[in-house]
């Protein structure tokens, strides 16, 4: 050992007492970074809870917009299931006879689309919902019956 250097140790028990001095100084140094690291860890705990706990709000805020859409769009959708269910309906009631009817000048009869001539009562009746109860006019009752007033007209 190198005499004359200050602080060097000189026998074993000043090694000793070094070693055991430097030990608790790299202990406390250990010591120190471990309570920085778990500052940290802890931090970084919080705030990723933290997050975490915003996050799960967003997506509960977001899961109760989509079920509330949803329940308005299915709503929307038994109402419009209904609207067009009542429009069938009544589309079926509904019998109208539509575009040009070809009839006779003379004797008023209707042709069909198979070229035959019919009735105009005969007509309506199978393109209709309409019925049909017959009567005389005045001046076909003049017309058809002169000796007879039908209509207390004379």
């Amino acid at each position: 050992m190198p005499e004359g250097c200050p602080g060097y140790p000189r026998n074993k028990l000043q090694v000793i007492g070094l070693l055991i001095a430097m030990t608790r100084k790299v202990h406390k140094e250990d010591i120190d970074l471990l309570k920085k690291e778990i500052r940290y860890a802890r931090d970084a705990a919080n705030i990723t809870a933290s997050l975490v706990v915003k996050e799960f709000v967003k997506r509960e805020e977001v899961l109760q917009r989509l079920v509330k859409k949803s329940e308005i769009e299915l709503e929307l959708r038994n109402e419009l299931e209904k609207k067009v269910n009542e429009l069938e309906i009544a589309l079926e009631e509904i019998k109208t006879l539509q575009g040009i009817i070809p009839i006779s000048s003379c004797c008023k009869k209707i042709r069909d689309d198979k070229g035959y001539w019919e009735r105009i009562e005969t007509y309506i009746s199978k393109h209709s919902e309409a019925a049909f109860s017959h009567g005389i006019c005045p001046a076909c009752a003049k017309k058809l019956y002169p000796d007879l007033d039908i209509y207390g007209e004379d």
